[in-house]
This record gives structure tokens, C-alpha cells and sequence, in this order.
């Protein structure tokens, strides 16, 4: 796969991952790339890593060049994801300031249009026996958005808010924006993110140090997360994918309530964005691309 075809799937996972409803895992894997990209960052982050470091105290050079391919594959595809996220963030960020309904109305369609994908593309998880853990997970999204925590912005709330995106961003069908929205998190992280684009000198103030915390969490989140989600979907695919499934169908009451939160709530807009973006999501959960 070309660099150039890698980064613009890249761009356009970070951009969806951006979005609470659209996974950045699911578009890895409708591009073809998921399981590739696990692999690759698995053998990278828990095999050549320690040899790497091990080769240096012992003085020996490195002995598998495919590694390097490797790494510079996934450099390259987590470029295009850090630009689209970003990019996409400040949309939104812009967005919520401007016309909140409409965006609550799309993540409504985007999370409903999603959960439809799952179910569409995983028949094994229509089986009855899933149902419980279906159920779970709506109850887990359910109570944390009715909860609705005030968590605040400490450095440990922002340090575990990483570490908790990190894993949605792992497996498909949810997203880390989709778990910041339940959290109550999506529209503080895409204010400091626009804030930063804005006056990037502000990386040396307060909101610089909160998204690097946020971002440490978010790597310590993938460093421990990687491995069991490629255990869970390797043993346990239906149960993993049902819970999925319950998650996002449960977390449809984080953008209503939302909604519903708005002093000025236009139900007409959100409506319409509703619509369309859960007829578009479930159109596009027809296309299939070729890796």
C-alpha cells in the first residue's frame, strides 16, 4: 500500500474518530487495514521495542528490517490521524458554538446509523445468547450519561478521560470521542484543542498542560489496552462486539441529553440532521472497500 493512499486513510480515520457514533477502528477495517494495523502495533509496542532497547545495552544492531516497515507504516498512518483529529475537532468545536441542535442531531444519527453497521455486518451477534451482554452495555452508557458525573478537570479526570478514549479508539464500533461524549468530555477537549490551533503558544499554558496529560493517559491507554483488545476480539469476538453494540446503543442518550440540556434546543434542526446523517451512516454501512 502506497504512503500517500496509507496517510489519506489515516486522515479520514481521525476525522470519523472525531465524530461520537463513527469508530476510527471500524474505518480501519472497512479500508481493510484493521487487523494489519493491530498486528503491526502489537509487534512494534511489546516485541521490537524492548529488543530495540535490549540490542542497545548489549551493543547489537538491529536484525529485522521488516520492522522498520513496520514502524514507518504505522508513523504514517498515525500522521493522517492526528491531522484529521485534530481538523475535525475544531469543526466541531466551531460547530457546538454556532448551531449545538444540529450537531446534537447528527451525533444522535451517527450513533444510531452506527449501531445498525454493527449489527448489519456481524451476524454472529444476533444470536440470543449475546443478548445479556447487549443489555450490559446499555446499562453501562445509560447510567454514566443519566449520572451525569461533574467530574471537573483534575490532572488524574483528564489522565484517566485519555486512557478511557484510548480504548475506544481500539475497537470497532466505538469511537474516543463517543466515550468522551458520555463522559461529558467531548466539548471541553474540543475547546482546548481549538484553543490550541488558535494561539498555539497556548501549549505553554494550562490548556497545554491538560492535553498533554490527556494525551499521556491516552498512550498509557493504548500500551495497556492494545493486548487485550486484540485478546478479546481473537477469543471472544461475538461477546466483545454485543457489549460494543450496547455501549453505542446506550450512549444515544448522551447527545439527547444534550439536546435536551440546550436553553435554546431547535427541535427542527435536530431533527433534520437526525435524519440525514442516520440515512447516510446506514448507506455507507453498504459500502465495502478493497484493501
Amino acid at each position: 500500500m502506497s504512503k500517500l493512499k496509507l496517510l489519506v486513510i489515516g486522515f479520514l480515520t481521525g476525522i470519523v474518530d472525531a465524530v461520537p457514533g463513527i469508530s476510527g477502528a471500524t474505518t480501519l477495517l472497512v479500508f481493510g487495514v484493521y487487523e494489519r494495523t493491530v498486528s503491526y502495533a502489537s509487534t512494534v509496542i511489546y516485541d521490537q521495542i524492548p529488543k530495540s532497547f535490549s540490542n542497545v545495552f548489549r551493543l547489537k544492531s538491529p536484525e529485522n528490517k521488516l520492522e522498520f516497515n513496520k514502524i514507518a507504516y504505522l508513523s504514517v498512518l498515525l500522521a493522517g490521524i492526528l491531522i484529521g483529529l485534530v481538523s475535525s475537532f475544531v469543526v466541531f468545536d466551531r460547530l457546538l458554538h454556532i448551531s449545538p441542535s444540529s450537531v446534537y442531531g447528527l451525533f444522535t444519527g451517527l450513533i444510531l446509523g452506527s449501531s445498525y453497521i454493527i449489527l448489519n455486518r456481524n451476524d454472529e451477534i444476533k444470536n440470543r445468547d449475546n443478548v445479556k451482554w447487549m443489555i450490559l452495555g446499555i446499562s453501562i452508557s445509560a447510567i454514566i450519561v443519566l449520572l451525569s458525573f461533574t467530574t471537573g478537570d483534575s490532572m488524574l479526570v483528564l489522565f484517566v478521560s485519555g486512557f478511557i478514549a484510548s480504548f475506544g479508539m481500539l475497537l470497532p464500533g466505538l469511537s474516543g470521542s463517543f466515550l468522551l461524549l458520555i463522559l461529558g468530555k467531548y466539548s471541553f477537549v474540543s475547546g482546548l484543542i481549538a484553543s490550541l490551533v488558535d494561539n498555539p503558544t497556548a501549549v505553554l499554558s494550562n490548556a497545554g498542560l491538560q492535553i498533554s496529560i490527556m494525551g499521556v493517559g491516552g498512550v498509557f491507554g493504548i500500551l495497556v489496552n492494545l493486548r487485550l483488545v486484540s485478546y478479546l476480539m481473537d477469543s471472544n469476538r461475538e461477546t466483545t462486539l454485543s457489549a460494543i453494540l450496547g455501549l453505542v446503543v446506550g450512549g444515544l442518550l448522551a447527545p439527547v441529553n444534550e439536546f435536551m440540556d440546550l436553553s435554546n434546543g431547535d427541535v427542527i434542526l435536530f431533527s433534520v440532521f437526525f435524519l440525514s446523517s442516520l440515512l447516510t451512516t446506514i448507506l455507507i454501512g453498504y459500502i465495502k472497500f478493497e484493501n
